[in-house]
This record gives C-alpha cells, structure tokens and sequence, in this order.
C-alpha cells in the first residue's frame, strides 16, 4: 500500500470495468490489503474503494468469483471500523451481499463470503443489524447453512 498499491488496484479496477476476472482480483487484492490495517482501510475507503467493490459486483452479477471476493473484501473494509459498516449500507452494500447469496446458492464460497460480510456489518451495528434483518438477511444465513451444512 505506501508504494501506491491501493490506487494502482483502483485503477485497474476502473479501467477494465467489463472485465470480470479484473474485478475479482481488484477485491481480492483489496480484502488483503484491508485485512487488520486500520489505515489502509481509510485509504481503501478515501479512494473510492468500497464504491469499485459494489460496481463491480452489480455489474457482475452472474460470475460467482466477483461475488465471492466483492463480499469477502466487504467483511474485511468493515471489520472493526464503524465508518465503513455505514458507508458499505449507505451505498447499498447489504442489498448487494444479499442479492449475492441468493444468486449463487450453489457456490458455497458466495454464501460463506456473504455470511462473512453480514457479520463484520451487523457486528456492534444496531442500524445495520436492523437492515439486514429487514433485506431477508436471517433467512439467507439460514438457507445458506442448510444448503453447505458440511
């Protein structure tokens, strides 16, 4: 990240925003590079990050591989941080999480990074709690562990 790693991902990102295999890798790269660090975080979020993470994923809507790690990189921006837990559902990331785990029930990376992702929101969030709860959230959890219960 200090030799500019989270922008140079941003830009690729934005560049090649029909490619999916771009996307993916652009929130994997992302999630890792949020992953216990409070200032890349910051940066992530500062520089658009979590708006390129929800585009992606609404414009690919149909391959598991952007779905999966769209979410994990969710979990990881709003571990611990207050901020981003608002922003991600400001901007519609509860929807997008949500609209993931219905869509690809047979990809039990999607469901399991989904769940991910609703935990680190609704984690010491009641407002978040609330929404997703109100977006069928329990019920995904629910039908996501029944489908991947091994």
């Amino acid at each position: 990240a200090a030799e500019g790693g989270i922008t140079a991902v941003l830009a690729a990102m934005s560049k090649h925003t029909d490619h999916a295999g771009v996307q993916e890798q652009g929130c994997w790269a992302l999630c890792f590079l949020a992953a216990e660090n409070d200032d890349n975080k910051a940066k992530i979020t500062a520089e658009g990050g979590i708006t390129a993470v929800l585009a992606a994923m609404n414009k690919h809507t149909d391959h598991a591989g952007v779905q999966e790690r769209g979410c994990l990189a969710l979990g990881c921006l709003a571990d611990k941080n207050d901020d981003n837990k608002a922003k991600i559902a400001a901007e519609g990331g509860i929807t997008a999480v949500l609209a993931a785990m219905s869509k690809h029930t047979s990809h039990a990376d999607v469901p399991k990074g989904g769940c991910l992702a609703l935990g680190q929101l609704a984690s010491i969030n009641d407002d978040n709690r609330v929404r997703i709860a109100a977006e069928g959230g329990i019920a995904a959890v629910l039908a996501a562990m029944r489908a991947h219960n091994t």
